[in-house]
């Protein structure tokens, strides 16, 4: 399963409601807690803002919103050239955790900025 956020809840960005529309999505919350390790039990100290995830398991990457992930001010790891519409482009990588409240289960791994 990989996900793609399109934006803050609220009117930060492109209205949840668009994202809803468009496919299946499940409630999350990131950020990156740099104190949070892999195999640690409990969730990561990232805060309680939900966002919505749209869940693709035909995509290849984790992305996410270039706006959001420098608005939780998310660390860059790096980048990576992608294929886009209009021909090959740079994406930054950031570095966070996921986590889903409904599932209590935390995703700590890398997104591409979409």
């Amino acid at each position: 399963m990989r996900l793609r956020f399109s934006g803050l809840a609220g009117d930060v960005l492109d209205p949840v409601s668009d994202l809803r529309v468009s496919g299946p999505s499940v409630s999350v919350q990131i950020g990156f807690d740099l104190s949070y390790r892999y195999d640690s039990e409990g969730r990561p100290g990232i805060g309680h803002e939900e966002y919505f995830a749209l869940v693709d398991t035909g995509a290849s990457n984790n992305c996410i919103d270039a706006t959001l992930a420098q608005a939780l001010n998310l660390p860059v790891v790096g980048q990576e050239e992608l294929a886009a519409a209009s021909g090959l482009a740079l994406a930054d990588v950031y570095l966070a955790q996921l986590y889903i409240p409904e599932m209590e289960f935390t995703v700590y791994g890398t997104f591409l900025s979409a």
